[in-house]
């Protein structure tokens, strides 16, 4: 495939794609397939700023940053985000592998409100799209471009994905929840972050989960609007991280068996390699001769019939220990349907909704919602009857305390703490 820019060489500022750099005036020729070519990004303009970083294993980093992060200089975000994917490309490239390609990295404004952000992964290439006020001292920003990154290997290099859209969401507990899973570990393995910060953040997990109202949803409902419904969607992430710390203890529980990490080391197929199979089945398959039948149905159970999971089903592992503490759970105090109707219903009298001055047959204009997260406040635009536009911001938290359960880091580790946080 030949790509030609017309105009005079630097006319048009960094042009680029996931292929290379290019020039206006020359012509780029890419060897790639046509899935490769279709699925990737092309960007250029004078609003680029590129910086070329050193990774191991391969190919360079180019970080490509477009609009201004004040709590993300482009030089503290090219060299933070180059040690997150360093420690994966360590982690994941074995002896004898081909060298890994040139990776890009963008960063682009969404100018959307309460935080948003997101990415995706394309080929060779992590787009990534955050607020003015993204910082590189967040663990959103930890997360973000360490889970978007990870998607190289998993699901990339373990089997075929699925059909794609929404008939592809019934495996997404392993290509999305074992992303999640992997980079939680990577991030405590590598030292970016405390086994505070990890427990808290299964904590935090664990109790989105209990205030979601889609924790008893089937897959064949969450599927049609995944892509629309984030709380919906969250659950596929959400029951794949549980099953993958499930799988971990039981298999720690057989003497014979290798830990969930060398498990999935040994399954990683060369990057050339032909992908026929599921990776979510050869998951399924290689678990079989340790845990039996046991996995398959875990994932009839917990994926397919959404049953609720169990706290108590998880051992936390020989660094951390489990307990209760009195927590308010996330509790959006209206029914969820009203999203879709454009008007308030099901205002709970108890809850912070109604609190906020909320009420049943409000018209709802407009909203930003973090289903699961405490910390950030709920933003509706309402009206009244024939009344003004009104802007409403509340937490979206239960007014009353319940007793939640919580990871914490135990005050004396067993022996085996250090060998399980190196993820062997």
């Amino acid at each position: 495939f030949d790509w030609h820019l017309p105009g005079q060489p630097g006319q048009l500022g960094p042009v680029f794609n996931s292929h290379g750099l290019a020039q206006a005036g020359r012509t780029q020729r890419i060897k790639a397939s046509r899935v490769q070519l279709r699925h990737a990004v092309y960007a250029g303009g004078p609003a680029w700023r590129l910086q070329r970083r050193e990774l191991p294993a391969g190919g360079p980093l180019h970080v490509a940053v477009r609009g201004h992060f004040p709590q993300a200089p482009d030089d503290k975000f090219a060299a933070d985000a180059t040690g997150l994917i360093a420690n994966q490309r360590r982690y994941w490239q074995r002896a004898g592998d081909a060298p890994l390609p040139a990776q890009w990295l963008l960063l682009t404004p969404n100018h959307l409100p309460g935080g948003n952000q997101g990415g995706t992964l394309v080929e060779h290439a992590a787009v990534l799209h955050a607020p003015q006020d993204f910082s590189t001292r967040s663990t959103g920003f930890e997360q973000l471009v360490a889970h978007e990154n990870l998607h190289q290997w998993l699901p990339a290099r373990f089997g075929a994905r699925g059909p794609g859209g929404a008939a592809e969401v019934p495996m997404y507990w392993f290509s999305e929840g074992f992303t999640d899973y992997f980079t939680h570990r990577l991030l405590l393995q590598s030292g970016h972050w405390t086994l505070a910060q990890y427990a808290e953040r299964l904590t935090q997990r664990w109790r989105e989960h209990q205030g979601s109202a889609a924790r008893r949803m089937p897959v064949a409902e969450i599927a049609p609007n995944f892509f629309s419904d984030r709380v919906a969607g969250q659950q596929m992430y959400l029951r794949g991280e549980w099953l993958a710390l499930r799988w971990e203890a039981q298999l720690a529980q057989q003497p014979s068996a290798p830990t969930l990490a060398a498990l999935l080391k040994r399954l990683q197929l060369p990057q050339a390699h032909a992908k026929p199979q599921l990776g979510s089945e050869r998951l399924l398959a290689a678990l079989e001769p340790y845990l039996g039948q046991g996995p398959r149905q875990d994932v009839q159970r917990y994926i397919v019939e959404g049953q609720t999971l169990d706290f108590d089903a998880v051992p936390p592992g020989p660094c951390l220990h489990a307990l209760q503490e009195p927590v308010r759970l996330w509790q959006l105090g209206f029914d969820r349907a009203s999203f879709q109707s454009g008007k308030l219903q099901g205002v709970d009298p108890n809850g912070p909704a109604h609190a906020a001055g909320l009420r049943d047959g409000m018209a709802l204009s407009g909203y930003s919602v973090f289903g699961g997260d405490t910390s950030r406040e709920a933003h509706l635009s309402v009206r009244d009857g024939d009344g003004p536009l009104r802007e409403v911001r509340y937490l979206p938290l239960a007014l009353q305390a319940v007793d939640a359960p919580a990871w914490r880091p135990l005050a004396q580790p067993a022996p085996s703490c250090s060998n399980w946080i190196s993820l062997r």
